[in-house]
């Protein structure tokens, strides 16, 4: 971890593999984050037309 990534954290941000930027205050609530929502079914289409 660098210390953008330590500082980040120690000021509440979480660094999400699907947001941008890539550092965003994140409160865990995945299942209501905009960003997450459209990754998800995304995602689900993908699958859906690979079968």
């Amino acid at each position: 971890m660098n210390w953008k990534d330590e500082l980040a954290e120690e000021m509440g941000y979480i660094i999400c593999p699907i947001c941008f930027p890539e550092y965003v205050y994140c409160d865990e609530k995945c299942d209501k984050c905009k960003d997450y929502i459209e990754f998800k079914n995304a995602v689900e289409e993908k699958y859906k037309e690979e079968n």
